[in-house]
This record gives structure tokens, C-alpha cells and sequence, in this order.
């Protein structure tokens, strides 16, 4: 078997194969074991049984105790004389201002802040003869420039071949 694996590098390998450098490799060295980290205990079934019924004891207690104090504030709060009632009259006055005088300052505190924080667009109107100079510009100017083209377009290969050929 040791042959067939040496054949098989000299001929993966050719020129480079070198069978004494591979017979005096050393083999690699073992890995290390590390010791743990963190010592390990190992509890008996009776001590981990109490450390178990202890912990849930804790809980429990602590359960009962927190469901207590809640029971106690909720009662305190639905106490009569703690409640606070209101007249018909003030329920509609309360209703009404959420409802109808609510939308009215949103939107009074709306429009406070748009004119401070966001100003008015600047019209920017032209005069008439602001106006009649853009549109000489922009149409005319262009209408008399694309005619000009064509005219010397025209003279330079239509009128000078007609010339030619009479």
C-alpha cells in the first residue's frame, strides 16, 4: 500500500516529488488538552432536590406576595370615595371640546406655524414689455432663425443644382 500512495504522488507531483524529504517529515505533533475552565461541581440528588424546592419556594412566595400588593392598590382605587364623578353637563362640556374645539386649535396652531416657519412664494410677475420681449425671445427669435437655416440650406443644394441642370 505505502507504493501505491508513492506512485501516486510522483505522479501528481512529477519533477517536484522528492520520496526522502517525504519519508523524513515528522509526524504531527498530538493537540494539547486544555485544562476546563471553571471547576465543576457535581451535587448529589438530595441537594439538588432542596436547591430546586428552595428556588420554587422563592418564586412562589414572591408571586403571592407581588398578587397581594396588586389586589391591595386595585381595591384602593375602586374605593367610593375615591372615584371621581361627574355631572352630565360636565361629560357633554368634556365631549364637546374634544370634538368640536379640539380640530379648531390644531388647526389655529397649524397655520400659526406654517406663517412663521414656511413664507409665502414670491409672485414674480412679468410686466408687458417684460412679457412681449420673452416671447420674441423664445418664439419668434427661434421661428426666424429655423427659416434663415433652411434658406441657406435651400440656396446652398437646391438652387445650386438648378443652376447645373437647367
Amino acid at each position: 500500500q505505502r507504493g501505491v500512495r508513492e506512485e501516486c504522488k510522483r505522479r501528481l507531483l512529477g519533477p517536484l516529488y522528492d520520496p526522502v524529504e517525504d519519508e523524513a517529515k515528522p509526524p504531527p505533533p498530538k493537540p494539547k488538552t486544555l485544562p476546563p475552565l471553571h471547576a465543576v461541581q457535581v451535587l448529589s440528588r438530595e441537594d439538588e432536590e432542596t436547591l430546586m424546592r428552595r428556588l420554587y419556594d422563592q418564586r412562589w412566595d414572591r408571586a403571592t406576595r407581588f398578587g397581594a400588593q396588586q389586589e391591595q392598590e386595585i381595591k384602593k382605587n375602586l374605593h367610593p370615595l375615591r372615584q371621581k364623578t361627574m355631572a352630565r353637563v360636565e361629560q357633554e362640556a368634556l365631549i364637546d371640546k374634544l370634538h368640536e374645539h379640539q380640530p379648531q386649535h390644531d388647526k389655529s396652531v397649524m397655520d400659526r406655524l406654517l406663517h412663521k416657519y414656511v413664507p409665502a412664494p414670491a409672485s414674480k410677475r412679468l410686466t408687458a414689455d417684460q412679457e412681449v420681449e420673452s416671447v420674441q425671445r423664445m418664439y419668434h427669435q427661434q421661428v426666424t432663425e429655423r427659416n434663415q437655416h433652411r434658406q441657406a440650406l435651400h440656396q446652398k443644394y437646391v438652387s445650386s443644382r438648378d443652376r447645373r441642370w437647367p
